[in-house]
């Protein structure tokens, strides 16, 4: 059952930043995972899906600028 979150995931981080590539969405999936040392072998990065890593290994936004009330 992974894939619906995989894939919620993905929408989440196009949301996050519209200007990301198909590419740039599935290296901060694969690369912002959790190493999960039993998964090695059986997946191909050897991580699972971690939501906030994964957020934090993409840029940030260009272009919005926050308002301070």
């Amino acid at each position: 059952m992974a894939t619906p979150e995989v894939a919620g995931l993905a929408v989440m981080l196009r949301a996050y930043n519209p200007q990301y590539t198909y590419a740039d969405t599935v290296n901060a999936i694969k690369n912002g995972g959790r190493s999960i040392p039993v998964l090695f072998g059986k997946t191909t990065t050897g991580r699972a899906v971690d939501v906030m890593s994964s957020l934090a290994y993409i840029n940030a936004p260009t272009g919005l600028m926050a308002t301070v009330q």
